[in-house]
């Protein structure tokens, strides 16, 4: 469950390419949509914009150059 996962596992998963921030944004959202009925915890899931910003970040990841 990549949600699950800490910065530090997804950093290594990144960097060694099993993973990506566009796949663990999607686990994440699949979470709160299944979970947000019964928590009602959230007011706003900008998923666009969200989904915007993972696909930049696993560019950046799949050249090597990650923000951090």
């Amino acid at each position: 469950m990549l949600q699950w996962l800490t910065a530090s596992e997804l950093s290594q998963a990144y960097a060694e390419g099993r993973e990506s921030p566009e796949a663990v944004l999607e686990a994440c959202i699949t979470q709160a949509e299944r979970l947000e009925p019964k928590l009602n915890a959230l007011t706003l899931i900008a998923h666009d914009s969200a989904r915007a910003e993972a696909r930049e970040s696993t560019a950046r990841w799949a050249k090597g150059r990650p923000l951090a």
